[in-house]
C-alpha cells in the first residue's frame, strides 16, 4: 500500500471533522521540530484543519516537510513580554520560575544557582532561570510570588495584541500549546482567554516539571509523556489528575513498528562497521555542555584498539542541535574503529535503526538512554568529566534511581560496563521494566495519535457548549 493510499484509508471523514480549524501553538525550533518529526503534525491533519502559528525565524526546511498544515509565522513583537517584563525580567516569567523553583526545593534549581555569573547567564539564555536577583526580595514568600503570578497573568486591556487578532480571524475551535513553560506562552494564552477559545497545554520534555518553573493554571488540558510528568505536576505544580493526560513519546511511535528489512547491513556499510563489531552507540550532548565528550571518545577508540577478543565499533551521533562536528574530526582520524553520523539526525527511523543495531547505548545523560531503554538496548550514563550531577537533577535522579542506566564515573568504569553488558545484555532487565514503566509507557505506538485525539476532544467539547 502506498503513503497515498494509506493517508487516504486513514483520513477521518469530512462529515466527522471539526467545523473550526485546531490551532497548534509552537513557540520554538525543538517545538516546531518534535512536532513535525514525530508525526504528530500529519496525525492531527488526518483529523482536522490545522494551522500551526510559529515564530518568524522558523526553519524554512522544516515547514515544508509535512502536508496538509498551513503556517502562520508572526515576528518578535506578538511573543515579547510585555515591556515591564523585559526591563525588569524578575517581575516576569524569570522571576516566577526562579521565585517557584526555590520553594518548591528543586535539586537541579539549587545547584544552579551556584554556577558562575556567566554559567548563570547562559542558563537564562537556555531559559533556566537560576539568578539569585531574579527572586529579590524575600524569595522564600509565598505572599509574594502569589501577588507576583497574578500580576503576571493579569492581561493589558489597551495593549495590542497579535495572537488576539490571529486567533479572532481564525477561530479556531481549540489550541494546542507547546511548551507552556516558557515566557513565549503568556500571550497566546492570554489571547485565548480573552476569546474563550479552550487550550490544551502540552508539556515540553520529561525534565521541565522540575526545571522550568510554574505551569500556567486553568488550561483546558495538560499533555504530559510519562507517569513521573503527571506525578510531578499533581505534587509540584498543584494541577488536577483529573486534568491530565499521559500520551506517552509522540517521537518514540516508530519504535513500535518492525524493524527495517536489511537495516543493519545497511548502516554497517554506511558507516564501515566491520560485520563482526559490536556498535556502541555514543549520543552525544548539545555543543552547550559536551565540552568533555570529545576526549571520552579518544580514550575509547584507543582502548578499543586494544581489544582482539572482542572486536568494537564506536558510532558518535551528534545532538540534532550541532552544526558542526568540526571537535570530533580528530576522534576518527586515523581510526578504523569509529565513525560520525553526519546525515539524517532528525530522522527518527534512523535514530531506532542506529540503536537497534547497537549492542550498547552510551550518553552524557541524555534522554537517547531513553531511547535505548524503549529498544530493549542496555545504556550506560558517561560521568567522566561531565558538568552535570544527576543527583542535582530529579529527573535524572529518578531514571538512575531504577537501576536500569548505570552512572561511569571513570574510563575504567565505563569500559568495565561495556564489557559486563555486551557479556550479559540482559543484566539490567528487571530494572529496565520499571524505567519503561515510570518514564515511557504506554509504548505502544499511539502516543501521537493520542496528542491529535485530546485536541479534537477540546474542539468537541468547544461545539458542544456554543
Amino acid at each position: 500500500m502506498t503513503s497515498a493510499q494509506i493517508r487516504a484509508s486513514t483520513q477521518v471523514p469530512s462529515s466527522a471533522r471539526p467545523a473550526k480549524p485546531c490551532v497548534a501553538i509552537l513557540p520554538s525550533y525543538m517545538s516546531l521540530r518534535n512536532f513535525i518529526v514525530s508525526g504528530t503534525a500529519a496525525e492531527v491533519a488526518l483529523r482536522s484543519d490545522v494551522v500551526c502559528v510559529v515564530p518568524k525565524s522558523a526553519d524554512e526546511a522544516l515547514l515544508t516537510r509535512s502536508d496538509g498544515i498551513s503556517y502562520r509565522q508572526l515576528g518578535t513583537e506578538a511573543w515579547a513580554p510585555a515591556l515591564l517584563h523585559r526591563l525588569v525580567p524578575r517581575l516576569g516569567y524569570p522571576g516566577l520560575a526562579y521565585r517557584f523553583n526555590e520553594q518548591s526545593g528543586f535539586a537541579g534549581h539549587r545547584s544552579k544557582t551556584l554556577l558562575s555569573r556567566e554559567r548563570r547567564a547562559r542558563e537564562f539564555l537556555a531559559g533556566n532561570f537560576v539568578e539569585p536577583s531574579l527572586g529579590r526580595p524575600f524569595p522564600s514568600s509565598r505572599t509574594m510570588l502569589d501577588i507576583l503570578t497574578r500580576l503576571y497573568w493579569w492581561a493589558s486591556p489597551w495593549r495590542r495584541s497579535h495572537f488576539r487578532d490571529l486567533l479572532r480571524s481564525l477561530a479556531p475551535a481549540s489550541i494546542f500549546l507547546d511548551q507552556v513553560q516558557s515566557p513565549l506562552a503568556r500571550q497566546p494564552i492570554l489571547a485565548a482567554g480573552q476569546l474563550g477559545i479552550p487550550v490544551v497545554g502540552n508539556i515540553g520534555s520529561w525534565d521541565q516539571p522540575t526545571t522550568k518553573g510554574p505551569v500556567p493554571p486553568g488550561l483546558a488540558g495538560y499533555l504530559v509523556q510519562s507517569r513521573y510528568m503527571a506525578d510531578a505536576l499533581v505534587e509540584r505544580h498543584g494541577i488536577a489528575g483529573e486534568a491530565i493526560m499521559v500520551t506517552g513519546w509522540p517521537q518514540m511511535d516508530c519504535y513500535a513498528e518492525p524493524a527495517s528489512p536489511g537495516a543493519d547491513a545497511r548502516l554497517r556499510k554506511a558507516y564501515e562497521i566491520a560485520p563482526d563489531a559490536r556498535v556502541i552507540l555514543f549520543g552525544l550532548y548539545s555543543p552547550r555542555l559536551g565540552g568533555h565528550e570529545p576526549l571520552v571518545a579518544r580514550e575509547l577508540v584507543a582502548w578499543m584498539a586494544s581489544q582482539t577478543s572482542r572486536p568494537m565499533h564506536l558510532l558518535l551521533r551528534p545532538h540534532p542541535k550541532t552544526r558542526d562536528a568540526g571537535s570530533l574530526r580528530d576522534v576518527v582520524a586515523g581510526s578504523a574503529k569509529v565513525s560520525i553520523v553526519t546525515e539524517g539526525l532528525d530522522d527518527l527511523r534512523l535514530l531506532r535503526d542506529q540503536i537497534r543495531l547497537s549492542a550498547i547505548v552510551i550518553s552524557s545523560f541524555g534522554s537517547i538512554g531513553l531511547d535505548a531503554t524503549a529498544l530493549g538496548r542496555p545504556a550506560i550514563y558517561v560521568g567522566v568529566g561531565n558538568p552535570l550531577d544527576w543527583r542535582s537533577m530529579e529527573h535524572l535522579s529518578s531514571a538512575v534511581g531504577t537501576g536500569a542506566i548505570p552512572v561511569a564515573t571513570t574510563i575504567t568504569e565505563l569500559q568495565g560496563w561495556i564489557e559486563r553488558l555486551i557479556a550479559e545484555p540482559f543484566h539490567l532487565c528487571r530494572q529496565m521494566a520499571a524505567l519503561r514503566a515510570l518514564h515511557l509507557d504506554p509504548l505502544d505506538g499511539g502516543a501521537r495519535a493520542r496528542v491529535a485525539g485530546a485536541m479534537l476532544e477540546r474542539a468537541k467539547q468547544a461545539a458542544r457548549c456554543a
